[in-house]
């Protein structure tokens, strides 16, 4: 039965895989051009359609969750995350619903943008559109990111729960509290 489940992306022919530059005695600063050139490298194979980075994959087992503060809100959510690369959506075929995908400018300030998944869409903003609210990881910052799109759900942990509420924010950008 668990093989009919609809994950919310495409799982043929897709290779996930953990890297852990450290282990292997990489220092923090050397990490962001290692995850550069295996990139590419892995691009470049004969093959392979789309290379996606992500800090963890889906269905892994795994969870980082953080404190969503919505602005103009009082209470804070709990929301799960998921640090990806700007090809992550494209490489899994995960479809956004509205709004935009991540952008090359996005890159220059990578935690001021952030899709949410329909779940997250649903339960923080219902009745009203998330494109364009803001929230951040503390009142004070409850400005600081804005929603740009919701992607439809997928499966975040596990193939018998439901989809979590999720945002996915650029790779560099997760904070400090949800690692």
């Amino acid at each position: 039965n668990l093989r009919s489940v609809d994950v919310g992306f495409n799982a043929n022919n897709l290779l996930m895989f953990r890297v852990n530059p450290q282990a292997n005695r990489y220092e923090n600063d050397r990490v962001p051009e290692l995850r550069t050139r295996a990139q590419a490298a892995l691009a470049a194979l004969s093959g392979v359609q789309s290379v996606a980075l992500t800090r963890m994959t889906l269905l892994s087992g795994g969870e980082s969750i953080t404190s969503m503060y919505v602005q103009g809100k009082t209470e804070a959510s709990d929301i799960h995350v998921m640090s990806v690369s700007p090809e992550f959506f494209k490489t899994l075929e995960i479809p956004l619903l509205v709004g935009r995908d991540f952008t090359v400018h996005d890159n220059a300030n990578p935690d001021g943008a952030a899709i949410i998944n329909e779940t997250a869409a649903k339960r923080f903003f219902a009745g009203e559109n998330p494109i364009g609210q803001r929230f951040g990881y503390s009142r004070e910052t409850a400005g600081k990111t804005e929603i740009v799109g919701v992607v439809r759900d997928t499966k975040y942990n596990s193939l018998r729960e439901p989809a979590p509420p999720t945002m996915y924010q650029l790779y560099q950008a997760v904070p400090p509290s949800a690692r």
